[in-house]
């Protein structure tokens, strides 16, 4: 195993325990607020997966101790206001537009009455990009490789499907999921048109609402340019993969959201609701000074 999976995994350890020890039940209003990102809802052996099982388990979790599930236009307007701290609250999205969404996700949202929004990368629900993107993280290839079934994508009646959904919002993922702010102004431009036009015409909706593929500014993710062109494209909001709870007053801009994992049990969800792991992201940018982005296939 390299260096870096030996780190992260000893990493992940360390936060867990830590989230369990420190993590409490609400009680009081709180200044943040938790948006959990998960991708796949399957029995895949990835972190970018979660058991059907255990995402029922987290969201029953969270409920039960005390969080109120929001829609993300009332996290956009928490996120605006100023008015102070709020009850304790969770948000759910979901990245790049996995068929489980629909077939399994759905099914524990409408049982739990949880919103969510899923953003899609529209080149994927073409058929024309598949996870792991672009990547040359060789861990990520070989996780996508051997379990391709557990990661497939929604097809456009599907997607509609979600889209007409009461529960279901939808938003931009871009249209083959690159690192923007690697990309030329002209090259953003062209990922944020298309995948608003392809969304547009195999939706029939307009959709304001953004998160970056891969999600971290040390990695290329973003940048203070990306922010200004979703801005000038009409975008309301863009998402991050930055680890921490997001904060009253902060405002509607690269707004850090935790992901949960097939390792996360209740008790874990409520701890990352509660605040236990606010100090992670921290920790997250040091480990990322240490490794080159393995993304761009640097030497580890």
């Amino acid at each position: 195993m390299r260096l870096r999976q030996v780190v992260k995994a000893q990493f992940y350890e360390v936060q867990r325990r830590w989230g369990r020890w420190a993590s409490h039940r609400p009680n009081l209003k709180q200044s943040a607020i938790v948006i959990f990102t998960v991708h796949s809802i399957a029995p895949a052996r990835s972190d970018m997966a979660i058991s059907v099982t255990r995402f029922r388990e987290q969201m029953e979790g969270v409920l039960a101790a005390g969080y109120r599930a929001l829609t993300i236009d009332q996290v956009l307007a928490v996120l605006s206001s100023k008015a102070g701290p709020c009850d304790p609250a969770f948000a759910l999205t979901f990245d790049d537009g996995y068929r489980s969404v629909l077939t399994d996700a759905l099914p524990v949202l409408e049982a739990l009455q949880i919103p969510a929004t899923v953003f899609l990368t529209t080149g994927f629900l073409d058929r024309r990009v598949s996870p792991p993107w672009q990547s040359a993280d060789t861990n990520l290839q070989a996780e996508y490789k051997n379990q391709t079934e557990f990661f497939q994508p929604l097809n456009w009646d599907e997607a509609r499907s979600l889209a007409r959904h009461p529960l279901i919002r939808i938003g931009g993922h871009t249209d083959t999921h690159p690192l923007l702010g690697l990309l030329t102004a002209d090259a953003v431009r062209e990922e944020l048109r298309q995948s608003n036009a392809i969304i547009r015409e195999q939706l029939g909706i307009e959709t304001s609402l953004f998160a970056y593929p891969f999600g971290v500014r040390r990695y290329g993710a973003y940048s203070k340019r990306t922010e200004q062109l979703l801005h000038d494209t009409g975008y309301v909001c863009s998402m991050t993969s930055e680890i921490s709870r997001a904060r009253v007053g902060t405002g509607p801009w690269q707004i850090p959201r935790i992901s949960l994992t097939q390792q996360d049990e209740s008790r874990d969800a409520v701890a990352k609701a509660a605040g236990a792991y606010d100090w992670v992201g921290v920790a997250q940018s040091f480990y990322q000074s240490l490794f080159p982005n393995p993304h761009l296939g640097t030497p580890q």
